[in-house]
């Protein structure tokens, strides 16, 4: 609870989850939705998938948004129970 989502983001999906983010905020989308990996506080990564969404009127300065955050490693890793 006391880590920002920059600090458990893998390095490698940094930059494309801020240029997200930053659309977001300057209203160019209300939306956005990506898979991205996830630092465990044991060190272990998780791949996870993310759906951020505006929680302001268009128009209006950004004021919060809502991130639901979905773990998908056994489906992108292909370990789903068949």
């Amino acid at each position: 609870m006391s880590r920002d989502f920059q600090s458990i983001t893998h390095p490698d999906d940094l930059a494309t989850n801020l240029e997200k983010l930053r659309q977001l905020t300057q209203g160019e989308v209300r939306n956005y939705t990506m898979e991205k990996r996830y630092f465990r506080p044991d060190g272990s990564v998780r791949w996870i998938e993310v759906e951020a969404v505006a929680m302001w009127p268009e128009g209006d300065l950004p004021v919060w948004h809502m991130a639901i955050v979905q773990d998908v490693t056994e489906r992108k890793l292909g370990l789903a129970a068949q």
